[in-house]
């Protein structure tokens, strides 16, 4: 019977542990920069696999056909719109390449509890305009384990010249499977999340109805517990099946580094350039952007249109890299500087680049 009983014991410590994913872990993301891939052509052979428990996923060899994009986990203190949120502990910085050539960026604001986590609202900015969002919304409970279930409903109404459309989307989604998933950027333990979703549009023109549609669609995010989402594929519109074989979408981690936040941190190698800042012209705040091909000695300065110094937002020895600098208005005093256009500059090494930027209030 002891002989028994040991066998028994080793047979269990041996099994996988299964995987839970709390505030901690999410806040403990704050840090990384995540080069996404995506694909979204429209129809991509693949499939998400069956629920359960101890799953091995491998979409290290999928064909990406599509666009890179980067995401910067930051403490929502250390962004220029921190007071339209002061309830976010939680925050990424979201930036994609437009079809001017410049870059489009999104801030994206949550709360997250012992208990949840929640969206609190988010900032888009292009070259020309700033949106904002402060649409609150529950996500998902935490922590997340294996089995856990929860149903999300979100309602919005746009209105174009009286052609007024009312949109609710729910989604009942379920934690159906962990395990391990490889990419190209490494293998890690995950939750995956199934999302069943429906959308039920209505439309109405002066107030007469003229009918509604409804679409379903099912989605899966792969969760890591300490690299937040690493994988992710929607289905195909009116999809019924969990386990389909065609993606309408996909989106995969690439690699991960340190977030370029305030002159620190590299993603995106690349040439040596200055881009635009965005937005621009812009109040209060603006961002910066530049790309260091190798290490160097590197100062970033503001200048009026006199030559005189305002600020110097950064110095020293850089690693090569993508980097984000972000200026409050404000001159080496902390103090407001007036409406006007004023020049950035970067100086790598011996290699110096200048830009036009406008403030207005």
């Amino acid at each position: 019977m002891r002989f028994f009983v040991t066998l028994l014991l080793l047979s269990v410590s041996w099994l996988p542990a299964q995987i839970t994913i709390t505030n901690s872990d999410v806040l403990g993301t704050i840090g990384q920069t995540h080069l996404f891939e995506s694909d979204t052509t429209g129809s991509i052979t693949i499939s998400p696999g069956e629920a359960g428990e101890n799953k091995i996923w491998d979409f290290s060899s999928t064909v990406i056909n599509g666009e890179e994009n980067w995401i910067a986990f930051i403490d929502p203190q250390n962004t220029a719109y921190a007071d339209s949120f002061p309830g976010s502990n939680f925050s990424f910085f979201e930036w994609f390449p437009n079809e001017q050539g410049g870059l489009d960026t999104a801030y994206i604001y949550y709360s997250v509890t012992a208990s949840s986590i929640g969206l609190q609202g988010m900032i888009f900015e292009t070259d020309t305009a700033v949106y904002a969002d402060r649409s609150r919304e529950s996500l998902a409970p935490l922590p997340l384990t294996y089995g856990l279930s929860w149903k999300s409903v979100s309602k919005d109404t746009t209105d174009i010249d009286g052609f007024i459309t009312y949109q609710s989307d729910s989604s009942y989604s379920v934690v159906d499977a962990w395990g391990t998933i490889t990419l190209p950027s490494g293998t890690f333990e995950c939750l995956r999340i199934r999302n069943n979703n429906t959308n039920i549009s209505s439309f109405y023109f002066d107030g007469i109805f003229y009918g509604s549609d409804t679409t379903t669609s099912i989605d899966y995010d792969w969760v890591s517990k300490n690299n937040f989402r690493v994988f992710s594929m929607e289905s195909q519109p009116y999809e019924t099946e969990a386990n389909f074989t065609e993606a309408s979408s996909v989106e995969r981690l690439k690699s991960i580094s340190t977030t370029a936040i305030a002159g620190e941190g590299a993603a995106r190698p690349g040439a040596f350039e200055l881009d635009q800042n965005y937005p621009n012209p812009f109040n209060p705040s603006t961002t910066i952007a530049y790309r260091l091909e190798r290490n160097a000695n590197v100062s970033l300065k503001i200048y009026d249109l006199s030559g005189r110094l305002i600020r110097t937002l950064a110095q020293g020895m850089q690693q090569a890299g993508y980097k984000l600098v972000q200026w409050d208005g404000r001159d080496m005093n902390g103090q407001n500087v007036s409406s006007g256009a004023y020049i950035y500059q970067l100086q790598a090494g011996d290699v110096s680049i200048s830009k036009r930027m406008i403030l207005v209030k």
